[in-house]
């Protein structure tokens, strides 16, 4: 079998298509999805996707890789990494992210 091998500017632009796709595929989720990670993120600081879904359950007909889009643009800065304890995750690592200074959501 041969792999098409993509260079690493491709890959970075098929991931943000693919990222652009969920936002605009399940917006009403991703936003409160958000709400709930800046809430979080103000109650001790940072937050991680498994922390959103402790609170969040996704919903039937929503694939678990939405939450890939979660913390998507200027509010947000990954400060870190560490294991998912989500058990469909396999241990897989996920970002431990912060609100930016001065970058919150009004309302």
């Amino acid at each position: 079998m041969n792999a098409v091998q993509l260079s690493l500017d491709e890959a970075l632009a098929k991931r943000e298509l693919a990222l652009d796709e969920l936002d605009e595929r399940y917006p009403a989720f991703l936003e409160c999805a958000r709400d709930v990670a800046e809430w979080i993120a103000k109650k001790k600081g940072t937050v991680t996707a498994d922390d959103v879904r402790s609170v969040l359950a996704i919903p039937a007909g929503i694939h678990a890789s939405v939450m890939g889009a979660l913390f998507r643009g200027p509010r947000w800065e990954r400060i870190g990494w560490q294991q998912s304890e989500q058990p469909q995750r396999h241990a897989n690592r996920i970002g431990i992210w912060r609100l930016r200074d001065g970058l919150v959501r009004n309302g």
